[in-house]
């Protein structure tokens, strides 16, 4: 992203320098990233009792019933993100 005079705070997060890259080099308005942060969120969920409602948010993002199954949940998580690495990969190489 310097290449490209894009700067980017050193202290954020990865997922945070992640959608910059996303917004500022992919050109993504459609929230391409979103995936990426109902992982870290469900990482979070299953880290600490007082986050049930990141788990609830991410099912509700995921278009999924509240008494989905863990299953059910990661599958469509997986799918959301193999979704968004294909459109990354097919940007890149527009570029290219």
């Amino acid at each position: 992203m310097e290449s490209k005079q894009i700067s980017v705070n050193i202290n954020l997060g990865n997922i945070k320098r992640l959608e910059i890259f996303f917004k500022n080099i992919l050109s993504d308005d459609l929230n391409m990233i979103a995936p990426f942060f109902y992982l870290y969120d469900l990482r979070t969920w299953s880290d600490h009792s007082n986050s049930q409602n990141k788990f609830d948010s991410v099912v509700k993002s995921l278009e999924l019933n509240s008494d989905s199954s863990l299953e059910k949940i990661y599958k469509k998580l997986i799918e959301q993100l193999h979704h968004t690495l294909n459109w990354m990969l097919n940007k890149l190489q527009e570029e290219n």
